[in-house]
């Protein structure tokens, strides 16, 4: 019965936190992208027809999700070097890691004269022992003049449980993600990346508090009344 009720939870959505909604018109245009060219090339052509910065960053986000493959064997490898994600190796291959994807993104950017940076820090995940190394990299471009968070890796799908597949989905929550959505389970190096007025320390990170946090994004159950909600239904189902 409890898995039940857990599973009835799961389809919830995430209504604690800004979301972007898909512009289809940007999605399918960069679906229709031409293969075999340069990144100079790929990266004109998806600027096309773009109302600014914020739209050709969303174009390039569709292009990298549509079009990039997490590479599992990649990531475990024990060493990997720069030539592994370099990003003529990542557009051939169509598949790398956090590294790649956030490179690639890079340098779209730069090339479509748009700021961006790279962020490293912790990605935890919920059902992952606790993590205290950096294991992750992320994004951050500067639209009219403010900083937004790119996921471009967790943006193109994750992990199905049990089987440990990849899942390719496109994941629009980290396009232009919340700050404070964001934090629930990427703690960056460097803590002004945290882009919040009161950051966090890596203590509160790891706190119970922003497990049960990383719990409720895991089964959708951020916004508080829902949340509310599941508690009382788990409480009573304790008693069958």
């Amino acid at each position: 019965m409890r898995q039940i009720l857990i599973l009835l939870f799961v389809s919830f959505t995430l209504t604690a936190y800004s979301i972007e909604s898909i512009d289809s018109s940007r999605y399918i245009h960069a679906k229709n992208s031409p293969s075999n060219v340069t990144i100079e090339q790929l990266v004109k052509y998806l600027k096309k027809g773009a109302k600014g910065d914020k739209k050709v960053v969303e174009t390039f986000f569709y292009w990298i999700a549509q079009n990039i493959q997490y590479d599992r064997v990649l990531k475990n490898k024990i060493d990997v070097s720069p030539a592994d994600i370099l990003i003529d190796s990542v557009l051939i291959k169509k598949k790398t890691i956090c590294s790649g994807y956030s490179n690639l993104l890079y340098e779209m950017c730069n090339l479509g004269k748009i700021e961006c940076i790279i962020i490293n820090g912790i990605a935890q995940n919920y059902l992952d022992k606790q993590i205290d190394r950096t294991n992750h990299a992320w994004n951050a471009v500067k639209i009219d003049n403010k900083w937004l968070f790119v996921d471009a890796t967790w943006g193109s799908g994750g992990y199905i449980l049990g089987s440990g597949d990849y899942d390719k989905r496109m994941e629009i929550q980290y396009l232009f993600a919340d700050p404070n959505f964001l934090i629930i389970d990427h703690f960056p190096e460097d803590k002004k990346w945290q882009l919040l007025y009161k950051p966090i320390t890596i203590k509160q990170f790891h706190s119970e508090a922003w497990k049960e946090k990383r719990f409720r994004k895991f089964n959708n159950l951020l916004d508080d009344n829902e949340y509310k909600n599941y508690k009382q239904i788990m409480k009573k189902a304790d008693h069958f």
